[in-house]
């Protein structure tokens, strides 16, 4: 495509997403119609006839106008639009790469595709802003092949900025027409063929669902697994999505299961691709700890090779090597997860956050399934559990940026003083939140604790 160099063409999408405070920068109903039309055009141009296109939102307050706006847009060309309504991230992901409308006439009806076979929706978009509070919002694009690339991201940002030069271009725009569609019992029947437990007995689960996507799914998918599942937090209500709950609050998961008498708990984000499981014995398993589990499920423990990130504790990596595994760090982001998964052929990736993606389920991380897959893997393999990486001490602290900035040559030359020490340091600026992240890795937790101290004072210093 060739450029105009007075048209800004300025990359709209930050690690994989577009996401801020609902009702600015781009979140706002024009820039989203804009949008909506910018992406649509692009498959207009790409694909010789309509396309279909998968939405579908968290609960978040601002999500229904959101998706209004941006469905003005995506209306602009003659694309069928399918709205599934409240529903996970990873239940979109999972249609994208399986579901196939049947040719039953029933409107609900489906079948699950042949792998080998184009998908039926070239797109899916969810409305979310995943583990953020309740004012953010965001903007989830992806493929059957995962997220967007980086150069179709650019695509669609040179179209929206072309767009948004012309005064007229989505003006009073009419709401297109939308096919309702229920995910449900296509992901119950998908996941049921990839499980060898089911139904599980004697297991008792307290869900947190963070008052997000999985309020009313999760409690049902793991029911009908046979898992004596309890939920808290489980209200479709968007001001009160991620707060004091959900996979970033694990402490107060392990004092709900205690109260509920349960096992275990397992804990999501607010569109449930991410998951924290706890134990009632006190142990907390994030997403490296999972990933673990998992990589000894016999439908992934001949494959040699796991990936995590640049911030995977160092003893997980020893844990892997010392289980006859290599162990691939990646940059932050399900993207570069998921890049070096297909790099490497290999099946299993995490981030310590708690996205793990299987990539024959889904290229895309799932809380749900995530958490079936271990108790899948504990019921056959009850010893796996008495494996415990001790992990080396780490100290994470953020310092807020609010609306000053820094550049990663300033970074790299704060960091590089400290290379020929023992702690591993690792800065960053963070894709959702106007903070820089620091974080220090070191056997010893008060040398951990004094060298990410004097980060955090060095950096106040330069940004303030």
């Amino acid at each position: 495509m060739n450029k105009n160099n007075n048209i800004n063409d300025q990359n709209i999408f930050i690690n994989s997403c577009i996401r801020g405070v609902a009702n600015t920068g781009y979140l706002q109903p024009h820039s989203l119609t804009v949008l909506g039309a910018a992406i649509s055009k692009l498959l207009a141009e790409e694909y010789d006839e309509p396309c279909a296109i998968l939405i579908a939102t968290d609960t978040r307050t601002s999500s229904p106008w959101i998706k209004d706006a941006l469905l003005k847009g995506l209306g602009t060309q003659d694309h069928d639009l399918y709205d599934a309504g409240i529903c996970p991230t990873p239940f979109v992901a999972k249609a994208l790469k399986e579901y196939e409308p049947s040719d039953d006439e029933e409107s609900d009806s489906f079948e699950v595709k042949d792998v080998e076979e184009d998908g039926f929706f070239a797109l899916g978009i969810v409305i979310t802003a995943s583990h953020n509070p309740a004012q953010y919002n965001g903007i989830k694009i992806l493929t059957e092949f995962g997220y967007l690339t980086v150069e179709i991201e650019e695509e669609i940002s040179y179209i929206y900025h072309d767009l948004m030069q012309k005064q007229n271009s989505v003006q009073r725009l009419p709401m297109p027409e939308c096919i309702d569609i229920d995910l449900i019992d296509f992901y119950e029947k998908t996941i049921a063929q990839q499980l060898d437990n089911v139904p599980f007995k004697n297991i008792s689960v307290l869900l947190d669902c963070a008052n997000g996507a999985t309020a009313l799914i999760a409690p049902y998918i793991f029911q009908t697994c046979g898992i004596n599942a309890l939920a808290i937090n489980n209200q479709q209500n968007g001001e009160l999505i991620n707060v004091n709950s959900g996979c970033s609050n694990p402490s107060l998961l392990l004092d709900a299961i205690k109260k509920n008498n349960t096992t275990w708990g397992c804990a999501f984000d607010g569109d449930g691709d991410r998951l924290v499981i706890v134990h009632q014995s006190g142990r907390i398993f994030d997403g490296d700890d999972i990933l673990m589990i998992i990589a000894q499920h016999q439908g992934y423990e001949e494959f040699p090779t796991l990936v995590g990130t640049i911030m995977t504790n160092q003893a997980i990596v020893e844990c892997a090597e010392n289980n006859k595994k290599t162990f691939i760090r990646a940059k932050v982001g399900e993207r570069n997860i998921i890049e070096k998964l297909i790099e490497h052929q290999a099946m299993l990736g995490a981030e310590t956050c708690g996205h793990i993606t299987m990539m024959d389920h889904a290229f895309c991380s799932d809380g749900i399934f995530a958490a079936l897959l271990f108790f899948d893997t504990i019921t056959a393999q009850p010893a796996l559990l008495e494996m415990n990486c001790e992990k080396y001490p780490q100290v994470h602290i953020s310092v807020p940026l609010h609306h000053k900035t820094i550049d990663n040559k300033a970074i790299h030359t704060v960091v590089s003083k400290y290379q020929d020490q023992t702690s591993r340091v690792i800065v960053r600026k963070s894709n959702t939140e106007p903070v820089l992240r620091i974080m220090v890795e070191d056997k010893d937790q008060q040398v951990a604790q004094k060298v990410a101290t004097e980060l955090q004072q060095t950096f106040l210093e330069i940004i303030k």
